[in-house]
């Protein structure tokens, strides 16, 4: 097993065991065929979309574990800020809200490309009510399970 830490700028280093790699670092020393299976944990549209998008045919089997944000309108889930919280501003909120449209619309277009190569996991039950209602994908085509508490 490896890992690429899209947050990590160069090189690699090795924790508990593990190879951890810059994604610079990975292209360089490491080859997508040699690996069966793919896992995004909580993916995003940023890097870990554009990566499985760039080595899309490379890949054998991709596993997502969802979290929430990745498919989520901040809007409607997250609770209210207590009034003692400083609020967002209205041009950071629309922000907010027009990003988690664009990152919605395009998760459901990501992951009904990757359908074929993907299985789901959830971290809830709820969690996986939400990616039903947002994403709205076929729940016959993909394998998905939830975790329980």
């Amino acid at each position: 097993m490896d890992v690429i830490s899209f947050s990590f700028k160069n090189g690699k280093y090795n924790l508990d065991g593990i190879d951890v790699y810059s994604l610079e670092e990975f292209y360089i020393e490491k080859n997508m065929r040699d690996y069966d299976i793919v896992i995004s944990h909580a993916p995003n549209v940023r890097n870990h979309c554009k990566f499985i998008n760039k080595n899309y045919n490379e890949i054998n089997k991709l596993i997502f574990f969802f979290h929430g944000h990745e498919v989520l309108y901040s809007k409607e889930v997250y609770p209210k800020p207590y009034d003692y919280v400083k609020k967002e501003n209205k041009l950071k909120e629309t922000v907010r809200d027009l990003y988690d449209i664009y990152k919605v619309r395009y998760m459901s277009k990501f992951l009904k490309k990757t359908l074929q190569k993907s299985t789901y996991i959830f971290v809830s039950e709820w969690m996986y009510e939400q990616f039903k209602k947002n994403i709205k994908l076929d729940e016959t085509l993909y394998k998905y399970k939830y975790l329980e508490s």
